[in-house]
């Protein structure tokens, strides 16, 4: 029908109309006005929805004062609006109200022609129209729906503060209200547009909460995920992104996927965000989201190389070339390039490189190439085209970073490959200039190139910068060194200063005087730190020293020089060089303190000896310290002898050592420097805390957080809070690990948040330590931290019931870690994780590669035992019998425990004669009431049970029942004793039993099926049914199991209904419907409802449960459906309805045949009952047409025609009305 056809129509009904509303009140004017009634019905159920309009309008105009005319208007308006024709549905409402308005309901009307006004965006009509509902209507079931319509109107006229009114009236008083979750939507997006962000979150987040399945839900969280993101709370907006990813639908998961994955890029999950780019690929297509799936080829491609896996990304762009044959992606290229340069794979990074030159020419992949292209050249040991290609990318790029990135090779290349310092020290120099975060490794390496090249105030600028920056690094520390020495050598006479840093080169030939030489070589090596050029100055005064006063202070400098070296070697990892030069510069002291004993320069070369040992060796020869410090007692530098003889003891970890450590610790600090107290003070406190003294400990780290050096105040801090953890003082270590985390950088910083973090999961706070562990990750760098901070966030996630992030989290963590004691704890977090999610399956695997690693010792034997159960209680009876049969088979003299397992293992296998005679000589050894022989004997009668042979599974448990300490095995024996005896059909020792075993564990889980057990055995075998309606709802109150709940109330409805008891037979049926709408028995139990409204007499609840049961039913049960349904209209005298429902079965299920003329049947009784005798003849004469005058259907139709005419009944119309 066409749009100017529809228009006609609309406006020839309008006149039929005004003319039809002068007939007098009450006159049918169409004599068949039911027909098309239920006609036009007929046709708007099957969706004929311009037909059955045309239909409502011609009963409309025929039946003006029909009761049902306004309702005719109101469905005609919604089929022409069904059918896309807004325009004339307007006109019908506008008719019908303006018609109607003083004896009609018009508040559905009015608020359909709200939504029409507000479709074609007549805004102010629309608010004009809800406005009158709500204020002449307030009972008007669609009251929530006029209140959302007006709200939805005033937000295109930007009335917001009005909007948000009526959306909060719908999200207070009317939740129930279907249209409750768009009211929330609405109302968080009008908070937005006014400014209070803060208020439209927790909108948002009030509907996940409230309408978690409702697929709007999904849209709000990615709406509060983008309002996240544009307050920079990243870890937020990912939350939100992944509750909307739980709906599957592609215009939410898409986009929601999406977004989120970007968002974990930028916070550095890069691991997370690879697996949901990866979901999206798994995809067929993206839906009707404008996504590119070559856009999200590039971004997993990023992802994956961040990550680290290299292979994905080559993985990437292989599907890509596959899937996109003859596209070409830069993005993709380009991460490809960078896979291949850490794969040291140069000269396919270099195809690559021309190849984004070549082909995306202009972009910035092109530019990237650049440096793609350089970092190969110098990894291909081509380092002058290298330097070229990043100059060029430097020139060009904008970002900082990479600039920086680039200028680093630079200066390495200068340096490393062509020697060319200075050049080096100006690409360094640019780089601190270009960067904005500097690392303080890189800026000390800078700050002794410019030493080298005699740039002293630039070096001594920068090495301020990084103690005042990085005061708990090691880098902080050589600064400090650096700076005493610039500082010194401010003080040195202008004769040394000119010989040590001068242009001009100074001649040590002209020196004549010994120890102005020995001199000049103690200050180049104390000064200048060039020990290499004060042994070269000691080689040629060395001889002329051999009987000199002289001779001891050289021994000792030149020893110290070799010292120097020594520690220069080992920290660069040259062993060989190192152990070199600590054999020389121990030969140096050792001839000094031998031949020189007397002298002042001994004492201090043997305190030297020993602290060198132990520095470069990392060993301490405590003889030595001991000797030392007998054989000087006046030593200068006794307390740091003493101070390494404590470090040597805390190393040790055991209590005893700890107690030497203190006292070492404590000697020392009496007899040290004001200068040196701090440093000795910490670790006094840090040995007290070590033996247990953490009262004592907290006053010395209490007393130094408000030291003047940083470095002191920060780890004073850092022993304060773990001083008062340990003390359960938690918020107090809080406070005292986020000062630390607020003033320390690098790895402390994030050991400092972590510590932090502990006390908020020991405060039991684990939403707050969830959220301060996953910021704690953004910022370490430690693989074995990250590693560790997994671990922790699974410890959290399960305290919150997040068991699968939980079980995901030690499961990254078993994946990442070989060996050690994380990965051992993650596998059993992981296992018992598994157990309270019920997944067996992991739970299995995980219990078999932890005993796979760890083959020996007792954890590997408890994991197998766990093994072991694990598959009896999943009833995998095999792989369970042959684990045990290893345990016991293996060993010379297995456990006991072991044992038990193996003869349970056999008992579930089946080998019932080898588990008796083991179980025998077990009961030998143990005594018959020893626990394990309990666990064997619920396990044996299991086997019967399982066997249907009850007398022996009751008999295998019957000693449980009369001694048992009440565990879990007592309790689980108790029970097979009691469902064994009510198997036998014992129903009275079997009801004391249970009754038993009801009082001594009322809280077991199996106390419901034991109910539902015996409520069976009273009502299916002994016919006890009001004993069995104790049971049954006792069953369904108490069992978690939707299995046990389910024919809980299945048995309790059928019981009622065998009592006769149909109202509450009904209210029974309504319970298993509404609690399990998805159930094959729900039809079942559907019909059953309205079957128990009808056998009370309540024909109209009967006919509404009939109604509310349809969706659910086809084929047999929905033609009984309609067939009682009319039987309930005809013995409420409403023939019409019960003639309509009659005819559903016929005309809509005609296969039913035998429901079919039955219901036919029924359809011509009404026909007659009202008076419509000829459309009983025709049915009846259809019947025996049909089926014959001899079948059953055929006699009883003939009957039923022979009555109908011996009855001549009067009042029929000669052309009949069928």
């Amino acid at each position: 029908m066409t749009t100017t056809t529809k228009s006609k129509i609309v406006t020839l009904f309008v006149i039929l109309l005004v003319a039809g509303g002068l007939a007098p009140s009450g006159a049918v004017q169409d004599e068949r006005a039911d027909e098309v009634f239920s006609f036009a019905n007929q046709l708007m159920r099957d969706r004929l929805f311009e037909a059955a309009a045309q239909q409502f309008l011609k009963f409309a105009t025929g039946n003006p004062r029909d009761p049902r005319a306004p309702e005719a208007l109101e469905k005609a308006a919604m089929c022409l609006s069904r059918s896309d024709s807004d325009d004339e549905a307007i006109k019908v409402l506008e008719t019908l109200i303006d018609t109607y308005a003083a004896s009609a309901d018009l508040c559905a009307p009015k608020v359909r022609l709200g939504r029409l006004y507000y479709n074609k965006k007549r805004y102010t009509d629309a608010d004009r129209v809800y406005s009158d509902v709500i204020a002449l209507m307030p009972d008007c079931p669609l009251y929530p729906d006029a209140l959302l319509g007006k709200g939805e109107a005033l937000i295109p006229l930007e009335k917001y503060n009005a909007a948000v009114d009526l959306f909060s009236v719908i999200v207070t008083r009317h939740l129930d209200s279907k249209i409750a979750p768009r009211a929330f939507f609405d109302l968080a997006f009008c908070q937005q547009r006014l400014g209070r962000d803060s208020e439209a979150l927790e909108t948002y987040s009030a509907m996940v909460r409230t309408f978690p399945k409702d697929p709007l839900s999904a849209f709000a969280s990615i709406e509060a995920a983008e309002m996240r993101v544009s307050a920079r709370d990243s870890l937020a907006a990912v939350d939100h992104y992944s509750a909307a990813r739980k709906f599957r639908e592609k215009a939410i998961f898409v986009p929601a996927t999406l977004k989120g994955a970007v968002i974990l890029e930028q916070i550095g999950d890069h691991e997370r965000a690879l697996a949901w780019y990866r979901e999206l690929l798994d995809l067929d297509n993206f839906g009707d989201t404008d996504t590119d799936p070559a856009t999200v080829y590039g971004a997993a491609a990023r992802a994956a190389y961040y990550a680290g896996d290299y292979e994905s990304v080559f993985d990437f762009s292989k599907q890509y070339t596959q899937r996109f044959e003859g596209s070409f992606s830069p993005e993709i290229t380009y991460y490809k390039a960078l896979a291949e340069l850490r794969r040291a794979d140069f000269t396919r990074a270099l195809e690559d490189a021309g190849t984004l030159d070549a082909r995306a020419a202009g972009s910035k992949w092109a530019l990237e190439a650049a440096r793609v292209r350089g970092e190969a050249l110098i990894g291909a040991q081509r380092p002058r085209e290298a330097i070229s290609e990043l100059r060029r990318f430097v020139s060009s790029t904008p970002d900082s970073s990479a600039k920086c990135d680039a200028l680093e090779m630079i200066a390495d290349a200068l340096m490393t490959s062509l020697g060319d310092t200075a050049s080096a020290l100006d690409a360094m120099q640019e780089k601190l200039e270009v960067e904005k975060n500097r690392h303080p490794l890189y800026m000390l390496r800078t700050g002794r190139a410019f030493e080298s090249a005699r740039r002293y105030r630039e070096a001594g600028r920068l090495y301020e910068e990084i103690v005042d920056g990085f005061p708990l690094s090691k880098e902080a520390e050589a600064a400090e060194r650096r700076l005493t020495f610039l500082r010194e050598f401010t003080l040195l006479d202008p004769q040394t200063a000119l010989a040590l840093f001068a242009d001009v080169a100074y001649e040590i030939t002209s020196m004549e005087d010994n120890a102005a030489r020995l001199k000049l070589a103690e200050t180049r090596l104390n000064i200048a730190k060039d020990p290499n050029g004060a042994l070269e100055i000691l080689s040629k005064i060395k001889s002329s020293l051999r009987s000199s006063s002289l001779r001891p202070k050289a021994l000792y400098v030149e020893g110290a020089c070799h010292a120097s070296l020594a520690r220069k070697a080992s920290l660069l990892g040259q062993n060989e060089q190192a152990g070199t030069a600590l054999e020389m510069a121990l030969d140096c002291w050792g001839e000094l303190t031998g031949q020189h004993a007397a002298s002042e320069w001994s004492a201090k070369a043997a305190a030297d000896r020993v602290l060198l040992s132990a520095e470069v060796s990392g060993e301490v020869d405590t003889a030595a310290v001991f000797q030392t410090l007998s054989r000087y007692p006046k030593l200068a530098d006794r307390s740091s002898l003493l101070e390494l003889l404590g470090d040597y003891y805390s190393q040790k970890g055991t209590k005893s050592d700890a107690k030497r450590a203190l006292a070492y610790y404590q000697q020392a600090l009496t007899l040290s420097g004001e200068d040196d107290s701090a440093e000795l003070e910490l670790k006094v406190a840090e040995a007290l805390s070590a033996e247990g003294r953490d009262t004592d400990a907290w006053e010395i780290f209490g007393k130094l957080v408000t030291h003047d050096r940083k470095r002191i105040r920060i780890q004073a801090a850092y022993g304060a809070g773990k001083t008062l953890r340990s003390l359960r003082r938690y918020e107090e270590a809080l406070s005292h690990f986020r000062n630390v985390g607020g003033e320390a950088g690098g790895h402390f910083k994030a050991k400092a948040l972590l510590q932090a973090a502990d006390c908020q999961y020991l405060m039991k706070q684990y939403n707050e330590a969830l959220l301060a562990y996953r910021q704690v990750e953004t910022i370490a760098t430690d693989p074995g931290l990250r590693w560790e901070l997994t671990f922790r966030i699974g410890l959290c996630q399960r305290r919150l019931g997040r068991l699968r992030e939980a079980l995901q989290a030690m499961e990254n963590c078993i994946d990442a870690q070989r060996g050690g004691q994380l990965r051992s704890r993650a596998f059993m977090q992981g296992v018992q994780i598994a157990r309270e999610l019920g997944d067996s399956k992991t739970e299995r695997r995980l219990l078999s590669l932890f005993i796979k690693e760890f083959r020996e010792g007792d954890a590997a034997l408890a994991a197998s035992r766990q093994l072991v159960r694990l598959h009896l209680r999943v009833n995998e009876p095999s792989a369970g019998l042959a684990l045990a049969r290893d345990l016991v088979q293996g060993r010379d003299k297995p456990e006991d425990e072991d044992v038990a397992l193996y003869i349970m293992a056999l008992y579930r296998g089946g080998e019932v004669q080898d588990a008796k005679s083991r179980r025998t000589a077990l009961a030998k050894k143990l005594g018959a009431s020893a626990p394990l022989l309990r666990e064997i004997a619920v396990e044996e009668a299991k086997y019967y049970y399982g066997e249907k042979d009850f007398v022996n599974a009751a008999t295998a448990v019957a000693g449980l029942t009369q001694s048992c300490p009440g565990d879990s095995v007592c309790e689980e024996g108790l029970y097979l004793y009691s469902v064994s005896l009510i198997a036998q059909d014992k129903v009275e020792e079997g009801t004391r039993q249970a009754q038993r075993f009801f009082e001594r564990y009322p809280l077991s889980n199996l106390v419901p099926p034991l109910h539902l057990k015996l409520g069976n055995m009273l009502s299916t075998k002994f016919k006890r049914h009001n004993e069995a309606l104790t049971h049954y709802r006792e069953a369904a109150n108490a069992a978690k199991d939707s299995a046990v709940v389910f024919n809980a109330l299945k048995h309790l409805a059928i019981a009622f209904q065998t009592l006769s008891r149909w109202g509450e037979a009904g209210k029974a049926w309504a319970e298993v419907i509404e609690r399990f709408p998805n159930s094959s028995y729900a039809p079942e139990a559907s019909l059953n409802a309205a079957r128990c409204k009808m056998e009370s007499g309540d024909y109209v609840g009967a006919i509404g449960a009939y109604e509310r049961a349809l969706p659910l039913l086809d084929g047999e049960d929905r033609a009984r459906a309609y067939y009682w349904t009319g039987i309930c209209h005809q013995t409420l005298g409403d023939f019409q309805a019960a003639i309509v429902e009659y005819l559903k079965v016929p005309y809509l299920l005609p296969s039913q045949a035998m429901w079919a003329v039955t219901a036919q049947l029924k359809a011509a009784e009404c026909y007659t009952s009202v008076g419509r005798y000829q459309a009983a003849r025709e049915i009846y004469t259809s019947v025996i047409e049909r089926f014959g005058a001899s079948s059953n259907w055929g006699k009883v139709a003939q009957k039923a025609l022979a009555d109908l005419e011996s009855a001549k009944p009067e009042g029929e119309k000669g052309g009949g009305e069928g």
